[in-house]
């Protein structure tokens, strides 16, 4: 096959193994790839089925302390973030009840904006509006993940603190959380 090193060519001969050496990894990555797309699919499932993606419109505008936030810059998408306040299981007279706490549902920022700590910015502003929305609310909950450490970062920074270890997830056994904001902690963290 004469992948043999050789000088004729200056370094670029040294080079001769390289593709050989980089394909080998391939099975590798199949494998790590099949044993963590189950976990992915169902996280993918899971909020494609959420009770919010029909009619996000209509669905954060059922309760006041609920919206749907979007950050552009220059006609470009930056960031997103979804806080639902709305009370569970719905009244059958169609009311709604004051609600004690949220949840944030979905909460992403454009990778290359994460440096200027947008996060940060967006996360302030959902928090705000809705404690001020709803006096009766108490908590906001939030999912997080070493997956997603710039979330995981700005929630801590905020004032969330993890409540409950879900589980692990993947090969390297990432870990998976639920952390809560109490209305204290948010007005002596925002004065």
């Amino acid at each position: 096959m004469d992948l043999w090193p050789t000088d004729q060519r200056g370094i670029l001969g040294y080079l001769k193994p390289v593709p050989v050496l980089a394909a080998s990894t391939v099975p590798i990555m199949f494998l790590i790839d099949w044993i963590n797309r189950p976990y992915f699919e169902e996280a993918t499932q899971e909020v494609l089925r959420g009770p919010d993606i029909r009619d996000l419109v209509a669905y954060y505008s059922r309760h006041p302390a609920s919206g749907f936030w979007i950050v552009e810059f220059g006609g470009l998408f930056v960031g997103l973030i979804a806080l639902d306040a709305t009370s569970e299981p719905i009244p059958k007279e169609g009311k709604e009840q004051p609600s004690t706490s949220a949840i944030i549902r979905h909460f992403y920022v454009d990778e290359v904006y994460r440096n200027s700590g947008i996060q940060e910015d967006l996360l302030a502003h959902a928090l705000r509006m809705a404690f001020n929305a709803e006096p009766a609310l108490e908590v906001v909950y939030a999912s997080e993940s070493q997956l997603f450490p710039y979330i995981r970062n700005c929630l801590q920074d905020a004032g969330f603190v993890l409540k409950e270890k879900i589980r692990k997830v993947g090969v390297l056994g990432w870990q998976l959380g639920k952390g809560s904001l109490s209305r204290e902690e948010w007005e002596r963290k925002s004065k």
